[in-house]
């Protein structure tokens, strides 16, 4: 298959099973409220509906306004635009229209952004010099063995993050390569649009930096030290149309706080004492690496193998593959030292995992993938049966995050019911009363209605209740169709990549393999 082939293909790939895997929900009260965001955007209503309730901070004229950045609100509006346009015609009761409309804006949203982001690594990973093979099967592997499985579910700012984050990484290798300034402009747009969604993409931002600075000095076709004045304007393209994202967000920031160097993050401290509170680094960064909760690793094993393949493979690789890994495990380091040090609320609060390190995870697991391919004939036979195991344990992990509404683990931790604090193991023991009913019996029901939390988190079974059991029965036959015909052109693209890699000869012919 030709590198063209294999991106559309994972594209396609990726779309469907997002599909298949729609709650038809936000499934997030973060998403809820960007998504009023994007209705005061459009429409006449307030950012916070309820003025006098606890959710928002206050600014401009006493009125409150939410706390987020307007990257996600933006992202969602083309959705909004038509489902805001088709809700109405489908009923005229205004509650139900507007469930209607959240249904559309999920579907037309969030399956797109999880393919493009996936299309998006399969990019860099052949920009780095990654065989195509190996960067399609290293690109499924990030789709189905880490955390971007369940957020493409969960409709919180990750996916869009992650896409920002892969899509300026591949335009910065690919603006060294070819030297052409419309890589520069598209990696500093999504550089900007990342700042305009979440401050702390500061980070990534930083990350891509670091990335191209490695490339330039390590792979570029002229030496930085030798002709600065070829890769200034480039970096300079890119710096100034990621200025533009900023001086947005900076407007964003005065429209809403009349404050042009405040930040959001500012005011929630100063004002919402009781959402937020400083952390101490010396609780949350033991908990986020090795506690039983909160632990990072036990939602993304396969970044383990990422961590491993740094050093492991070091001599191996070439200098972009280097590069990419150990900036990957930076990343990671930043952002554990950063959360675990400034908020109490660590873990992100109510989310699947750990949702402030989505990204790093994500790209240490499709590293760790990529390099172990590419160096698999200097493999021992113990290292590739961990790999093989640690892959397997990745996806158990992943479909298992997908069966069930997380807010099930949340409540049942806050409740001390289960067999183990851990999330997962407590997410196979529901999965396990899920497929037997035995919810009583393992003392797993939390108090009050628990029917929406106990119920698969897939949309024909969540809109079953407004359905009459013909339409029902209909519409789990189609998502059943839908679901297996994905998993079929899945393993199908799965058998024909690992395929062509067994055609060929040696690890030598591969240009990422140094030596």
């Amino acid at each position: 298959m030709t590198p063209r082939k294999i991106g559309w293909a994972l594209f396609w790939c990726a779309f469907l099973a997002s599909i298949a895997l729609e709650s038809g929900e936000l499934s997030s009260w973060d998403a809820a409220n960007r998504l009023q965001v994007t209705r005061w955007i459009w429409t006449a209503e307030p950012q916070v509906r309820d003025q006098n309730g606890w959710f928002g901070i206050y600014g401009r004229n006493h009125e409150k306004f939410a706390w987020y950045g307007l990257g996600q609100s933006l992202w969602m509006s083309p959705a909004y635009l038509l489902a805001s346009r088709v809700a109405p015609l489908v009923s005229a009761d205004r509650t139900r229209a507007e469930k209607i409309e959240e249904t559309l804006v999920t579907y037309l949203t969030f399956p797109l952004t999880a393919a493009l982001a996936l299309t998006a690594l399969f990019a860099l990973l052949l920009r780095l010099d990654f065989d195509a093979a190996v960067a399609g099967l290293s690109s499924l592997a990030a789709f189905w063995c880490t955390s971007l499985l369940p957020y493409t579910q969960t409709k919180q700012e990750n996916s869009l993050l992650l896409l920002c984050t892969l899509t300026s990484m591949w335009a910065v290798a690919a603006g060294v390569k070819t030297g052409r300034y419309k890589w520069w402009a598209l990696a500093g747009f999504a550089a900007g649009f990342g700042l305009l969604t979440r401050l702390t993409f500061v980070f990534d931002v930083g990350a891509v930096t670091l990335l191209g600075a490695g490339l330039i000095f390590f792979t570029g076709q002229k030496a930085w030290r030798l002709d600065w004045r070829y890769w200034m304007p480039r970096v300079m393209v890119a710096g100034l149309v990621c200025s533009v994202f900023v001086l947005v967000d900076r407007i964003y920031q005065f429209y809403r706080f009349e404050s042009w160097t405040s930040t959001y993050y500012d005011i929630i401290f100063a004002q919402r004492s009781d959402v937020v509170a400083p952390g101490d680094i010396r609780i949350g960064f033991p908990a986020l690496a090795w506690s039983v909760k909160y632990n990072i690793w036990q939602f993304d094993p396969l970044a383990l193998l990422g961590l491993i393949a740094v050093p492991v493979w070091w001599r191996s690789l070439n200098w972009g593959a280097r590069s990419f890994g150990v900036i990957a495990a930076l990343l990671l380091a930043v952002y554990l030292v950063f959360y675990s040090s400034t908020h109490d609320q660590f873990d992100g609060a109510a989310a699947w995992g750990c949702r402030y390190v989505t990204t790093p995870m994500v790209l240490l697991g499709a590293f760790g993938v990529a390099a172990t391919l590419s160096c698999r004939h200097r493999l021992r036979p113990w290292f590739c049966r961990f790999a093989l195991v640690l892959a397997a344990v990745a996806l158990a992990v992943q479909l298992l995050s997908t069966v069930l509404w997380y807010n099930l683990e949340e409540k049942q931790q806050i409740e001390h019911l289960g067999a183990s604090e851990s999330m997962v193991v407590l997410r196979a023991q529901n999965a396990a009363a899920l497929a037997t009913g035995r919810w009583k019996e393992w003392n797993l029901l939390p108090s009050g209605d628990s029917k929406r939390l106990r119920t698969p988190n897939f949309f024909p079974f969540l809109a079953a209740k407004y359905l009459p059991k013909n339409a029902r029965l209909t519409l789990e036959l189609l998502w059943a169709v839908i679901a297996v015909t994905t998993l079929a052109l899945n393993l199908k693209l799965f058998l024909k990549l690992r395929a062509e890699l067994a055609t060929q000869s040696s690890w030598q012919h591969s240009p990422v393999v140094s030596g």
